[in-house]
């Protein structure tokens, strides 16, 4: 018998909350210097890309709230 879809399973180890956490707090990083003095204005739409696709398959709300919360300090 088939097992049900699980979003965590898709996703394998960008699932695990401390992981998705340390990847948008790299992304926070990387949304920074996209602004004086680095001017790379390319990164801050990667970034957000990223900070996206790392938020909206999350299952529960307190997971997103991590996640944005790990980007905020980030950046």
């Amino acid at each position: 018998m088939p097992t049900p879809f699980s979003p965590h399973a898709a996703a394998g180890w960008a699932a695990r909350p401390p992981v998705r956490a340390a990847l948008c707090a790299l992304l926070g990083v990387a949304h920074a210097f996209a602004f004086a003095p680095f001017h790379l204005p390319w990164l801050q739409w990667l970034a957000l890309g990223g900070l996206f696709a790392l938020v909206l398959p999350a299952v529960r709300p307190r997971e997103a709230a991590l996640a944005g919360f790990a980007f905020g300090l980030g950046w």
